[in-house]
């Protein structure tokens, strides 16, 4: 049985996609993503740490890789610059799904002793 893309179900389709992006949203604002603060407080952090990633030293920004700022506490409201790391979204992505013991399992992949 093939399923055609009808003009309604595609509308169905994006409203869906919309409303979900919508919630994602809100969800981050009241966390503090996405406020002229947090934007400011980012780019500071990306500018005053070498726009390096602090696990695995890759460049990021324009040229390198995409990156992500680690909330230690998990906090995101907590704007203290101690309190978040400065990583390419590869090892930001190991870290918050795996945890630190992923990260060091990989690091010790990439020795050469």
């Amino acid at each position: 049985m093939t399923s055609e893309w009808t003009p309604e179900r595609l509308e169905a389709y994006f409203a869906k996609q919309r409303e979900e992006r919508r919630l994602i949203q809100a969800h981050q604002r009241r966390k503090g993503f996405g406020t002229a603060a947090w934007r400011r407080f980012s780019r500071s952090i990306f500018e005053e740490r070498g726009e390096r990633c602090e696990e695995c030293n890759a460049s990021l920004g324009k040229d390198g890789k995409r990156w992500s700022l680690h909330c230690l506490d998990y906090d995101h409201a907590n704007l203290d610059s101690t309190n978040f790391l400065l990583m390419c979204n590869e090892c930001h992505g190991t870290l918050t799904q795996l945890g630190w013991w992923a990260l060091k399992r990989k690091r010790k992949g990439r020795r050469s002793d």
